[in-house]
């Protein structure tokens, strides 16, 4: 089929009308001939038995000009051939529900009444009847959640059924809409049927999304209003933890509200941990009679401070939990009205420390990491001057020098700098190796513990040789073919430098506060960066321990076994992070929380798509253009016609 993009084109047709006016006014000479001689009288009558081609050839001249005028004026309409498959269906229906966040909304006041979402499905529900049924028409849904999908594409009245049961299972999300994708998504189905009709159910204001498109804001701004908390974030400042609250109040909304502000495992002024819920209340002060209001108020809070109804006998230096809430708000939006707060407990990196000959390196080198991991580690260290004082629990790092023990903890990484007998893990000790000058290491493969270190500076004059270990051990370094650090790599870990740091240059260089801060980075990783989520972000996990399972908010539990890992958050609330252990050591356990977007608070928005579906542009994308070979016709006529008119056909 041909389908003309611009039909008034075709008015050039009327052209041809004027071609028949000039050649109804235009003089009609007639040829004579005159023969005065005998020749010339022969020659006429041979000349009067030919056939009458003049008129013959006007007429041919007269069509092809017609012909030439009638093509030019089909390209001033742009002709477009379109395939037998091309449909031009106006009874067919795009339907793009909008299934972000925003469309939880619901009337103020009342929480049993239908979201905005819950609103859109119903009315595509009342509209099933007329769409497929009456006009016989087709349907296809797509929902704008995460990411855009159809629902269900091509129904008749045939599948009717499917299409509610379909409608029936649509969920709407916590995150933001793919909108833009859905609006892709329903352009794919206009290039196949450009006489569809897309219907975009929202709650947002996306601007003049096209002609192709119809808008069906559910957004009802005499029933809607929110006050939401947007963030909540906690800083450490002079030893002392801030709380910054950001507030979005949106709609018609007037008075004051109580915010409050639980915290858990704040501490006394004397240094006492493990202090009582601290709750103070906050005074959030809105008043507009405007639907289109929409303003963002930032409150600190400092436990500490009198302003906000602190006392100096309490301060924040570090916390368990925190909750700021609004009680018993009503407003439209109820998941907002709750933040939690984690992550106010640093990282335990306990050191415990013997030796037989001690000496204040090791000491120095948790010293100096103390300051710049100390935002996310408490390191505390700790050394024992006699066997008796030696602890066999409670700490994350155990070093033993210059000696060897019976039993060893079994709760911690070991650390065995120097030891005398390691037959007790499988390992056997031949003799010394003594170098007049130092010995530099190699490293056979890339290995986290010598990240940010140049393996090759590092040395020593003498180590014992390690002449044999079982499969469950790595060398991590060698020095002349022999490893001088090994680590286990099943079970507790367990860390071997057969070497004295005396007769070595990692204390008088960088290289062992190096290798330290690698230590705690490999064996004690944070097992999250962060402890604030939006819905449906994706994080990456670690994990100090063998495995590592993952709680949602509903109780769903998911078990991790290789690490790094990406974990998806999709729910709004708590997620618990447990560690699992595959030695003596206690399960460990953090949280993270998946709070409402705040972009998604504002009730009466207004986005920017760059995306426009016109009927008229769908149909220029579609289809093979003539123009070509129409000008190619026209050429071929005008050289014919113009051949015609120069040459005389006798």
């Amino acid at each position: 089929m041909i389908k003309w993009i611009l039909p008034l084109g075709l008015l050039g047709l009327l052209s041809i009308l004027g071609l028949i006016l000039i050649y109804l006014i235009k003089p009609n000479l007639q040829q004579k001939f005159l023969s005065s001689t005998y020749i010339w009288r022969v020659m006429l009558r041979k000349r009067r038995r030919k056939l009458p081609v003049q008129p013959i050839r006007n007429i041919l001249i007269f069509l092809f000009q017609a012909l030439a005028l009638t093509m030019l004026s089909f390209i001033l309409a742009e002709p477009k051939l379109f395939t037998e498959g091309f449909v031009n269906d106006d009874t067919e229906r795009i339907v793009i529900i909008d299934g972000s966040a925003n469309m939880r909304a619901r009337f103020a006041g009342d929480k049993n009444s239908p979201t905005r979402f819950e609103r859109a499905v119903r009315e595509v529900k009342m509209h099933i009847d007329e769409w497929l049924i009456t006009n016989e028409g087709t349907l296809s849904i797509i929902l704008a959640g995460k990411e855009a999908n159809f629902v269900i594409s091509d129904a008749t009245s045939d599948n009717y059924s499917a299409v509610v049961m379909a409608l029936d299972g649509l969920e709407c999300t916590y995150g933001t809409a793919d909108m833009q994708g859905a609006l892709q998504l329903a352009e794919q189905r206009l290039i196949v049927n450009p006489a569809a009709q897309v219907i975009l159910y929202s709650g947002s204001d996306y601007g003049n999304l096209g002609t192709a498109v119809t808008v069906r804001n559910l957004a009802n701004i005499s029933n809607e209003w929110n006050l939401g908390i947007l963030d909540c974030v906690a800083s450490l400042e002079a030893n002392e933890y801030v709380f910054h609250v950001s507030v979005g109040a949106y709609g018609r909304i007037s008075g004051k509200y109580n915010l409050y502000v639980e915290v858990e495992g704040a501490e006394l002024g004397d240094g006492a941990s493990d202090c009582p819920v601290l709750t103070k209340e906050l005074t959030v002060d809105v008043n507009s009679d405007s639907s289109e209001y929409s303003q963002v108020q930032y409150i600190d809070f400092r436990a500490s401070d009198p302003d906000v109804g602190g006392s100096e006998e309490v301060f924040c230096s570090s916390f368990r939990e925190v909750k700021v809430s609004f009680k018993n708000l009503l407003d439209s939006i109820p998941e907002d009205d709750t933040f939690m707060v984690y992550g106010g407990e640093r990282e335990k990196a306990r050191v415990q420390y013997y030796s037989t000959e001690q000496n204040i390196f090791y000491n120095l080198g948790f010293h100096y990491l103390r300051d710049p991991m100390g935002k996310v580690y408490d390191i505390q260290y700790k050394q024992a001057y006699k066997q008796s004082e030696i602890e066999m629990s409670g700490y994350e790092f155990y070093i033993f020098e210059h000696t060897s023990r019976e039993s060893y903890p079994t709760d911690g990484v070991l650390i065995l700098s120097d030891p005398d007998d390691l037959s007790g893990f499988g390992i056997e000790l031949g003799g010394e190796q003594s170098f007049s000058g130092l010995q530099y290491f190699t490293s056979p493969e890339p290995h986290p513990l010598t990240q940010y270190i140049t393996v090759e500076k590092m040395g020593v004059t003498c180590y014992k040789k390690i002449t044999s270990y079982g499969p469950e051990f790595k060398p991590i370094l060698l020095c002349n073919g022999d490893p001088v650090l090994l680590v286990r790599t099943v079970g507790q870990p367990v860390v071997i430098m057969p070497f004295s740091l005396n007769r070595s240059n990692l204390p008088s260089s960088t290289h062992l506060t190096e290798l330290l801060y690698n230590l705690i980075k490999t064996y004690l990783p944070q097992t999250l960066e962060k402890y604030s989520f939006e819905a449906d972000e994706v994080t990456k996990v670690n994990s100090q321990g063998a495995s590592l399972t993952v709680t949602d908010p509903l109780g769903t539990a998911q078990t991790l076994n290789e690490f790094p890992a990406e974990v998806t958050l999709n729910l709004l609330g708590t997620y618990t992070f447990t560690t699992q252990f595959d030695y003596d050591k206690e399960q460990k356990e953090c949280k993270a929380y998946v709070h409402f977007p705040k972009d998604e608070s504002g009730l009466f928005r207004m986005i920017a798509l760059d995306i426009r579906l016109d009927k008229v542009e769908a149909w220029k994308e579609l289809g093979i253009s003539l123009f070509l070979y129409l000008a190619i016709a026209i050429l071929v006529v005008s050289t014919v016609e113009w051949a015609l008119q120069s040459k005389e056909i006798v």
